[in-house]
């Protein structure tokens, strides 16, 4: 019985991992597309196929996936700095 819930549980942690990646996904393709102010929560919503209440159980906010949008940004440049050196 253990085993099944905690292979339901990875299951649910990758369902989980999914949205929010598809969250993110979305926001950046609306920003690039139309500017910051054009990604509102409908449209990531709609773009991303994730319900609104879902996106605010993993992002506080707008400005909370751009945060994080940064951040993956950021870590992907100093990824690429460290192996041009």
């Amino acid at each position: 019985m253990n085993a099944e819930k905690e292979k339901a549980t990875g299951t649910k942690a990758n369902i989980q991992r999914d949205k929010r990646q598809l969250v993110l996904d979305a926001t950046l393709e609306l920003i690039m597309e139309s500017g910051v102010q054009a990604a509102s929560m409908s449209k990531v919503s709609k773009r991303s196929g994730v319900a609104v209440g879902t996106i605010y159980h993993y992002f506080s906010s707008k400005e909370a996936i751009i945060t994080e949008l940064y951040r993956y940004f950021k870590l992907e440049m100093l990824h690429a700095m460290k192996e041009s050196v």
